[in-house]
């Protein structure tokens, strides 16, 4: 068993490289504040993270704590044009 604890990890998206067995493996870990809930409501935060940034839904809804259906509907309801699945801006 591999132990991290949340000192080894910093808000935001992190990658570690941790080793099992002398396999290493790369760990994606992202934390969030909890003052990022109901931000996935807001038009111009939203559109500036799926338009600008081109995040997608499910890393917009990890971010506030929700499901990338909800983003889904809050883009809908917002007239947020969304991508095709699998669709991501170039940046």
């Amino acid at each position: 068993m591999v132990n991290i604890t949340l000192k080894d990890i910093e808000l935001g998206e992190n990658s570690k490289v941790i080793e099992i067995d002398g396999e290493e493996y790369n760990v994606s870990v992202a934390l969030y504040p909890s003052s990022n809930k109901g931000l996935h409501r807001e038009e111009a935060w939203l559109r500036t993270e799926y338009v600008d940034k081109g995040k997608t839904m499910a890393e917009i809804g990890a971010m506030c704590g929700v499901t990338a259906m909800a983003v889904n509907a809050w883009l809908n309801k917002h007239n947020i044009e969304t991508r095709a699945r699998g669709q991501r801006k170039s940046l």
